[in-house]
């Protein structure tokens, strides 16, 4: 789906629906012979994978970084969005 604005960052192609998508299909897909890399969140996975020689340590590093990222863009924006909706601020 295309973006709403530019703050959308969650679901368009490369988002973190994809990047989140990414870590859990290489989770299941080595899972079976490398149980170690299993991990509740997107950037653990991916540092797991790495360790593991399953991922390029520098491919690793830029998803972590993308994944921090997306997510405090994405609260910042959730922050704008409700901030802008108020009507009760004080004159």
């Amino acid at each position: 789906r295309p973006p709403r604005d530019c703050w959308d960052i969650k679901e368009p192609a490369g988002g973190l629906t994809d990047m989140g998508f990414l870590a859990q299909y290489l989770q299941l897909r080595f899972a079976a012979t490398h149980p170690d890399i299993l991990a509740h969140n997107s950037s653990q996975a991916f540092m797991r994978l790495a360790k593991a020689g399953l991922l390029p340590e520098d491919t690793a590093k830029i998803l972590i970084d993308a994944t921090y990222m997306g997510r405090r863009i994405a609260s910042a924006s959730r922050l704008l969005s409700v901030a802008t909706r108020r009507t009760d601020f004080p004159s």
